[in-house]
């Protein structure tokens, strides 16, 4: 599981996190959500122990979010116009929210894993560590291309989307398929999500460098 960024230590004193450092920050978090997801859904990872795990994440993630919101108030210039920024935050921590609550559904629905589930994180770890670039890069074409990039990861979501429902609805219809759909109908409200944020980051690169 990657470890989230931690703060930069310079020499006795701890340099405060930057926007973008912060916002990367949140993006890594939503990242290790979606791991946590992918290894339920694997089975290499029990949800009811993946709970535990998930709310550490969330905590997390509304501390930075937190963070980012008070320094972008306050900074003197922000990597992105401040509208978009706090739209884009609003939606990564919208993306965070449903990776928790899919891991609540698997653990207390006791959702049956197998080959329905496998890969369907993949694209939405894609968009977001494409987000992570085009929020870190210096260079505004370069931001313009990965926030695109994200863009079209995230529209894959919604292909895994139809992927995982057509091996689930291949079995007989059980209280255990109707679970399944379920869970996987959250891809759907986390790729208009992941929508979201690739706009806000794109307008707001447009903006600050065009």
């Amino acid at each position: 599981m990657r470890p989230l960024l931690g703060r930069r230590w310079i020499g006795s004193r701890v340099r405060p996190r930057s926007v973008t450092e912060l916002l990367a920050d949140q993006l890594n978090t939503a990242i290790e959500a979606a791991d946590v997801v992918g290894q339920v859904c694997l089975g290499e990872v029990d949800a009811q122990a993946a709970r535990k795990t998930m709310r550490r994440i969330e905590h997390e993630g509304d501390r930075l979010r937190t963070q980012l919101m008070t320094r972008t108030s306050s900074a003197l210039t922000v990597p992105l116009e401040r509208e978009d920024l706090i739209r884009s935050s609003r939606a990564i921590d919208d993306v965070l929210d449903i990776l928790r609550d899919m891991v609540r559904e698997l653990a207390l629905w006791e959702v049956p894993t197998g080959r329905w589930s496998q890969g369907m994180l993949a694209p939405v770890v894609d968009s977001l560590r494409a987000l992570r670039r085009a929020v870190t890069v210096p260079d505004g074409q370069a931001g313009q291309f990965q926030a695109q990039q994200a863009r079209i990861a995230a529209r894959k979501v919604h292909l895994h989307y139809q992927q995982g429902s057509r091996r689930i609805l291949v079995d007989p219809l059980t209280l255990d398929t109707v679970k399944q759909m379920e869970v996987l109908r959250r891809l759907l409200t986390i790729e208009a999500r992941l929508m979201d944020a690739a706009d806000a980051v794109l307008d707001g690169i447009v903006k600050r460098y065009l």
